[in-house]
């Protein structure tokens, strides 16, 4: 795992929360700036990536990810280039990039990630909520 990064990235959301939503891979608004979920702001971070307009939706809000050396849009989904900066399991990816996705209760969400970088269990920093939910 790329500790270093998820710290970065529960640190970022921390102090931006409004710029944090599990349910918005990347969406750029001249109001309040770069929106994006756990896996948005790992690719961000990364440097590999950088933000630009919306390949299907020119004009909207949304955005796209292009790769910061050659430009190039970027086609891969969100779950495993997000897995893949982050170097963690495409199965943990999964939960920890769904939409539906909370932290465990008492947690926040920099503090779940905090404590999966340190090597809790995805499950373990996972909400009941979701467990339950998603039959996991």
């Amino acid at each position: 795992m790329n500790e270093q990064l998820m710290r970065e990235v529960a640190s970022y959301i921390e102090k931006h929360p409004s710029n944090y939503d599990q349910n918005m891979w990347i969406e750029n608004n001249e109001d309040c700036g770069t929106t994006a979920c756990i896996a948005g702001w790992a690719m961000i971070l990364s440097g590999k990536y950088v933000v630009g307009p919306a390949a299907i939706f020119p004009g909207s809000n949304r955005a796209d990810f292009y790769d910061a050396v050659d430009g190039d849009v970027l086609v891969n989904s969100f779950e495993d280039t997000g897995a893949e900066v982050l170097d963690i399991p495409i199965e943990d990816a999964r939960i920890l990039f769904d939409g539906n996705w909370v932290p465990a209760d008492g947690m926040t969400v920099s503090e779940a990630l905090e404590k999966y970088a340190a090597g809790t269990p995805i499950d373990h920093v996972t909400g009941e909520k979701y467990r339950e939910d998603d039959g996991f």
